[in-house]
């Protein structure tokens, strides 16, 4: 998100706070260099993850007023940022309640194309981050990372994945749904009618079903 993208979101969520949408909540806007998609990248020369997992959490639980622990713990993002939160939640299901993944991409499961990027920067993504290397992005994947966890994701992890209707990864989004589905991954699916790769209106629209999922995460809190 840009700073002004941050602000809007930020007066969003704290609005449907002080109208006793969603419970106090602290809502931290972390940002990862263009393209690392949230990941370690195989060369150790951008350890997102590491930074993300071993650093960022330990210091919002060390100095702000957040429960640490699972149950406090939502991981959301949008776009590259959904892709991550993706990651995070399916990777770390003992980190986090809920995971919620916005118009994130790139969820499919092979990095041979990608709809909303030229081809150009899909292949600098892909050498930036996996060294060129197809399988390590399918290890990063959040298809692998749900076969690998399910157990432990059906057992923990609530999760949704929302997309744009005219969004270019659409039918991505549901190739990702069809596939939690085949695997026995519970979650919401919801396509918002008409909107594309358009963070807050995918957001104004999903309305009371939106804030019911962060009351529903964090119900035992």
């Amino acid at each position: 998100f840009s700073g002004t993208a941050i602000r809007v979101i930020s007066r969003h969520f704290g609005d449907a706070m002080k109208a006793g949408l969603i419970p106090p909540m602290i809502v931290v806007f972390p940002h990862a260099p263009a393209g690392s998609l949230w990941a370690n990248s195989s060369d150790g020369s951008t350890p997102v993850e590491t930074i993300f997992i071993e650093e960022l959490l330990p210091h919002v639980d060390e100095t702000l007023r957040a429960v640490s622990s699972r149950d406090g713990r939502i991981v959301e993002g949008w776009s590259m940022g959904g892709y991550g939160a993706a990651r995070f939640g399916m990777k770390f299901p003992e980190l986090f309640c809920a995971a919620s993944s916005l118009s994130g991409g790139p969820l499919q499961q092979e990095f041979t194309s990608a709809p909303r990027v030229s081809e150009r920067r899909r292949l600098q993504v892909l050498r930036a981050v996996c060294g060129g290397d197809h399988e390590y992005f399918r290890e990063l994947s959040p298809w692998r990372l749900a076969e690998e966890n399910a157990e432990a994701i059906r057992e923990s992890l609530l999760l949704r994945v929302v997309i744009g209707e005219q969004d270019e990864m659409i039918e991505v989004a549901h190739d990702f749904h069809a596939h939690l589905h085949e695997i026995g991954i519970p979650h919401e699916f919801t396509v918002v009618p008409g909107a594309g790769h358009e963070s807050m209106r995918v957001l104004s629209a999903l309305g009371e079903d939106g804030w019911a999922f962060y009351r529903q995460a964090l119900g035992a809190m």
